[in-house]
């Protein structure tokens, strides 16, 4: 019965994220003809405050399709509990993404409603159905020890630190600024793990836009928050391993900038972001950061 709904569940995770995603990308080209614009493929011209409305907007679809795309792994591994958490908070960001635009006063495409209607249901129905599959008993544990509490303080003021001063020294002939903070962000998903990666790089990039003064600072949280996560896949494996999940890591933190990208600053601008966001930047702290971690895996064996 299991293993039946695993496959079920997989599958219908897929079809949703592949339908959050469309919806996501129609809501972007309904909120741009509100602006008179009807082409990505050139240059946007448009003020600092409707960027950063466009980007809101645009946050939440992305998100949940983020956050549907990496629930994926949790019923592979026959994490039914956590993969109906996952799908029911999906789902209510799903929906979420329906209701801002809306309260800016966008005028939304109803099939673009309508397929995020169809997903959430989709999803609700996935996370119940879970929670009844698993039968589990709710145990309360804290969900990070004052160890983790450390680890997540202290990594997250180091990546706030290496990106904020690095990249005012770097800033981007597009917008933004390139910096090699993800270091951090690797590094702690290697070495502790998913949940301290995700938060080190919610947190401290978050930290480190409010320094430097970048206006779509919420787009970091996922972009660099998922980025953690991904390369915590990486803890306890092979260098192989650590390489290609630290990468996938930074392939989607800049797949996340390129997203909102296209529907801000145009098609031409988006593609050379993603450029320097996964070369200039993700794979130069890749290259930093595998070298340093066998070094410190050493240390905190041997410390521990």
């Amino acid at each position: 019965m299991m293993k039946n709904f695993k496959i079920i569940a997989i599958i219908l995770t897929i079809i949703s994220s592949l339908i959050i995603l469309i919806a996501g990308f129609i809501e972007g080209l309904s909120i741009l003809e509100n602006f008179g614009i009807k082409n990505i493929f050139s240059e946007i011209t448009i003020g600092s405050n409707e960027k950063i409305i466009i980007a809101f907007c645009l946050l939440f679809p992305f998100s949940s399709f983020l956050l549907i795309l990496f629930n994926i792994s949790q019923f592979i591994k026959g994490n039914f509990l956590n993969g109906s958490v996952y799908s029911i908070i999906g789902g209510i960001i799903a929906l979420i993404g329906i209701i801002i635009p809306l309260i800016f006063g966008f005028q939304i495409n109803f099939f673009n409603i309508g397929l995020i209607l169809l997903a959430s249901i989709i999803l609700f129905s996935l996370g119940y159905k879970g929670f009844i599959e698993t039968k589990k008993v709710f145990i309360h544990r804290p969900f990070l020890t004052n160890l983790e509490i450390s680890f997540v303080a202290s990594l997250s003021a180091l990546t706030a630190i290496l990106t904020a001063y690095v990249g005012a020294m770097f800033p981007s002939p597009t917008g933004g600024y390139t910096h090699v903070g993800d270091t951090i962000i690797f590094l702690a998903g290697i070495l502790f793990g998913s949940k301290i990666g995700g938060l080190v790089g919610m947190i401290g990039s978050l930290v480190a836009d409010f320094i430097v003064g970048y206006p779509r600072w919420f787009v970091s949280i996922p972009a660099h928050g998922f980025e953690g996560i991904i390369a915590g896949f990486g803890k306890n494996k092979n260098i192989a391993f650590k390489i290609i999940f630290c990468f996938l890591g930074g392939l989607i933190m800049a797949l996340t900038y390129f997203y909102v990208n296209i529907f801000i600053k145009g098609y031409p601008a988006a593609i050379i972001s993603f450029i320097r966001d996964l070369f200039g930047q993700a794979l130069v702290s890749l290259i930093l950061a595998i070298p340093i971690s066998k070094i410190l895996e050493k240390v905190i064996k041997f410390s521990i």
